[in-house]
């Protein structure tokens, strides 16, 4: 049997369907002893400029489907071979020689940060697939295209090469980064950030920097503070009490020398208790040797011992 091969299309129909092959015999030869038929598809002999009928028509609705969603495991990949994602032919060129972005033990560190920060997700019910937040094209489309583009990484490559080369030495190398980094620092400080990804900016009062919320680090509680002091008359932070996490009242900050003193009620103290205030607007009485205990103010003078429950702090 002699076989022979051809496409069935049409230039105007090729434009809605795809190309359709098959098998045209031109010769059975043998095979017309076989019992079975042949289940390939057997093209009817069409020549050039044949008319054709229109059996059916069918309209079917359909939407484009994006591209999956990559894996944790897959963007290691692809960070490997991100040169399959880069247009220009230099770049492609390096990246593919240069095996990509980063090392085999720094791919995964990488990708757990950007998680961790808040730049990507994992996709519901999708296992270990991932997807960019709002935030993260946020920072992808404000901050300087060089951070996003990997052509940077490739260029740093090349010229590393070249230094290896003799062509290059590493001071011009540093004097080039040392004179883009600037700029870059620059231009990223200066992004706005929108309220859904910082929420409320609160402001110093005295000089128009942000204010920000901190934990105390001893006891319970937080405070908002602006520590820009070069910005403020005296040179010093400004603090403010936290209001249900948000900046309440300035915390004054009081001079202890200028305050009441009377001495300490404990048995052969030879301190002098200071009285102070709390936040909360009540007085009370505190004495400089730690390991005496705190004291209600008692019109003007040290009064009980403040009693204090272990659980609540209170």
């Amino acid at each position: 049997m002699t076989k022979g091969k051809k496409a069935f299309t049409y230039p105007f129909l090729s434009f809605f369907l795809p190309l359709t092959s098959g098998t045209s015999i031109i010769r059975p030869g043998w095979t017309v002893l076989q019992k079975v038929k042949s289940q390939e598809t057997t093209l009817p002999k069409v020549s050039t400029d044949d008319n054709i009928s229109c059996v059916d028509v069918l309209i079917q609705t359909k939407t484009t489907k994006p591209p999956d969603y990559f894996t944790e495991s897959k963007l290691v990949v692809a960070l490997e071979r991100i040169h399959k994602y880069v247009p220009d032919p230099k770049i492609k060129a390096i990246l593919r020689e240069n095996a990509g972005i980063g090392t085999e033990g720094t791919r995964e560190d990488r990708i757990d940060i950007t998680r961790e920060r808040g730049y990507i997700e994992r996709v519901k019910g999708k296992g270990n697939k991932v997807k960019s937040t709002p935030l993260g094209r946020f920072i992808r489309d404000n901050i300087h295209p060089s951070l996003t583009n990997p052509g940077t990484s490739a260029m740093w490559d090349e010229f590393l090469n070249l230094i290896e080369e003799g062509k290059q030495t590493k001071e011009d190398f540093i004097s080039q980064i040392e004179a883009q980094v600037p700029i870059i620092v620059k231009e990223t400080l200066a992004i706005k950030f929108p309220p859904e990804f910082v929420g409320i900016v609160h402001r110093c009062p005295e000089c128009g920097s942000r204010i920000k919320r901190f934990k105390r680090k001893k006891g319970k509680g937080s405070f908002w503070g602006c520590y820009a002091k070069e910005k403020h008359a005296d040179g010093q932070a400004i603090l403010f009490m936290d209001v249900k996490k948000q900046p309440g009242e300035r915390i004054v900050q009081v001079d202890i020398s200028t305050l009441p003193r009377a001495q300490c009620p404990e048995s052969e103290c030879a301190e002098q208790a200071v009285r102070m205030k709390s936040q909360k607007g009540k007085f009370y009485w505190k004495c400089p040797n730690k390991a005496h205990p705190l004291r209600f103010d008692d019109d003007g003078k040290p009064g009980a011992v403040m009693e204090f429950n272990k659980k609540t702090g209170s």
